[in-house]
């Protein structure tokens, strides 16, 4: 079995004088790796009066014989999280139930399995569509053992993500998905809150409110700086594309159309109850407004008790892929790796194109033992000896999990999130870059998030033999690597352009720490790269762990230096959105 190459697809094309397009409207794909469960789940409407769904089942599962129970729940799997994403608490309750459909999963029996049922029973999209859900499966036999996935668009089929994202007085974000397209002949709408209180004072009891909300559109002619306000009181404007005679039937008014939006008391009380997915067929045009870019468009939410003020408000914006490559061209090796991510809510994609040009002058394929995501960047060339190898440095394959080698199995949970040759070469055997080229997905390689993946480095491996006298050993050694980079796409070579900040540290501690973002879009998410550290003082000459740290608000003044009161002018912990400490 090769983890991450199943590439179940139906096809289905019509001819057409100027060319072709698909004829079988939108197809979803659940992608599974976990608790020794790994495969794919398609989910194909049929064209016609009909509405007969089509369920093909690609799966593999460790044990020799298994039944799993199979339901569908309400809420998307989090790609972010890589520890308990498929409880009952993040994915909602249970809006189909697969086995009284067609019954348990019987495995290997039923691994491989085409099963129809009739458009009346669930759809692919629409108010009873599968798409934005999660499918859950669970062990009959052993309930620990469950497996979940995001039911999301095969491929790189007619999707957009926004988001609009919020951080006082109210934190979290709205998700706003868009599938299909009218030549498809299927659209469809998602709205996914997550939003919570900020500032709740100590001693009061947060509870979940709910409140009015509406999507308000700038004028065409306000300015850039009036766009990017933090204050929303400019706000006048809901938006009304189809100009609307009717109070309160804009497009721009939720509440009128799928109700109140619920916001927690407080991040620790975020649970499936409070979170909320809404079809909303009103708001299939809001993706082409808001792609032309003449206006800007924000969600405002309103005050629970005072409903024409303004609470808190965010702009909706677009969510590009997220892409990472890493470009090589060492010991006779070039070509790039790519890493693409459409969502949160979607899996990951590896592409790999690498030439080696010894394979091609003298037919005899160079091998690599593994290949791996380490925690930390290669270290500059001109910073280390033109003879040792900077990949050496690149300290321990990243894998915030702490998973052991000897847990693994047949599915993606059980490795390192970077030990991808574990994940998609389960059998350990050498590979040529030939065998490597393709694309395969991984469900737990996130680019969004606390575990995110940038600015990492993709090192490869080489088995290196030595013998001795008394015996022969082999071992794998870091050989080549490069930095996974942030990038504008996939087909297109242009770095996306960073800024820079950073903390030097020259008297006790010697050192310093890194800040990267995207330049000019302080939404998006920052890496923190931790330079080695030292005490510089002589007082310590052992290694320290576990010191708390924080940005203050102002700059440090001389009393670094002293021992009794240092960095007291750095002032108070910078914290613009006012939140209380848990």
């Amino acid at each position: 079995m090769n983890i991450g190459k199943f590439d179940v697809r139906i096809l289905c094309f019509v001819v057409f004088m100027y060319g072709t397009r698909p004829c079988c409207g939108v197809q979803l794909t659940a992608y599974v790796s976990q608790s020794g469960l790994h495969g794919e789940v398609v989910f194909q409407q049929q064209p016609g009066g009909e509405g007969t769904v089509v369920v093909q089942t690609s799966l593999e599962a460790i044990d020799e014989q298994s039944q799993w129970s199979w339901v569908v729940r309400e809420l998307p799997v989090s790609y972010s999280s890589i520890e308990d994403r498929c409880g009952d608490d993040k994915l909602g309750s249970i809006t189909l139930n697969l086995d009284e459909v067609f019954g348990p999963l019987d495995l290997p029996a039923n691994g491989s399995a085409v099963l129809t049922t009739s458009g009346d029973q669930f759809m692919v999209t629409g108010a009873k569509g599968l798409w934005g859900k999660s499918l859950v499966l669970q062990m009959v036999d052993d309930s620990s053992r469950k497996a979940c996935a995001t039911i999301t668009v095969s491929g790189n089929a007619d999707e957009k993500v926004a988001e609009a994202k919020f951080f006082s007085p109210i934190g979290g974000s709205v998700f706003l998905r868009w599938v299909g397209s009218h030549h498809s002949g299927s659209t469809d709408t998602l709205l996914l809150t997550n939003l919570y209180h900020i500032g709740v004072p100590k001693g009061s009891k947060p509870v979940v409110t709910e409140h009015h909300w509406k999507i308000y559109t700038t004028d065409i002619l306000d300015s850039e700086a009036d766009k990017s306000r933090e204050n929303c009181n400019f706000l006048q404007l809901v938006f009304d594309p189809l100009f609307s005679t009717t109070p309160g039937q804009a497009v721009g008014d939720l509440d009128s159309r799928i109700g109140k939006v619920k916001v927690a008391g407080s991040p620790r009380l975020l649970h499936s109850s409070v979170a909320g997915v809404y079809h909303d067929s009103g708001l299939t045009s809001v993706s082409i407004d808001l792609l032309s870019g003449q206006r800007s468009l924000y969600l405002v939410i309103f005050d629970a008790r005072h409903h024409d003020s303004f609470l808190a408000c965010a702009k909706i914006r677009e969510i590009r892929p997220a892409v990472l490559k890493a470009l090589i061209q060492s010991s006779g090796v070039k070509g790039e790796v790519t890493l693409s991510q459409r969502s949160p809510f979607d899996p990951t994609w590896i592409r790999m194109n690498l030439t080696s040009a010894n394979e091609k002058h003298t037919g005899q394929a160079i091998k690599t033992s593994a290949y791996k995501i380490h925690e930390l960047p290669p270290v500059p060339l001109p910073s280390v000896n033109v003879k040792e190898n900077h990949c050496l440095k690149t300290g321990s394959v990243f894998n915030p999990s702490n998973i052991q080698e000897d847990q693994a199995s047949g599915s993606q949970d059980t490795y390192a999130v970077g030990d991808l040759s574990g994940k998609h070469n389960m059998w350990r055997q050498e590979q040529s870059f030939a065998e490597l080229r393709g694309q395969r997905w991984d469900i737990y390689l996130p680019m969004f998030g606390h575990h995110s993946v940038a600015h990492r480095s993709l090192v490869f491996y080489r088995r290196n033999e030595s013998v001795t006298a008394s015996s022969a050993n082999s071992t794998d050694a870091p050989w080549i690597c490069g930095t996974l980079t942030r990038y504008i796409a996939v087909d297109r070579g242009w770095k996306t352009a960073i800024s820079t900040a950073g903390a030097v540290f020259r008297y006790p501690t010697v050192g310093r720490i890194i800040f990267r973002q995207a330049r000019d879009q302080p939404w998006t998410d920052t890496t923190v790269i931790i330079e080695t550290l030292v005490h510089g003082d002589g007082t310590s000459l052992n290694n320290t762990a576990d010191h708390r740290w924080a940005v203050h608000v102002e700059p440090r003044g001389k009393d670094y230096y002293n021992w009794t009161g240092r960095c007291l002018s750095a002032g108070e912990i910078y914290n613009p959105y006012k939140s209380v400490p848990p």
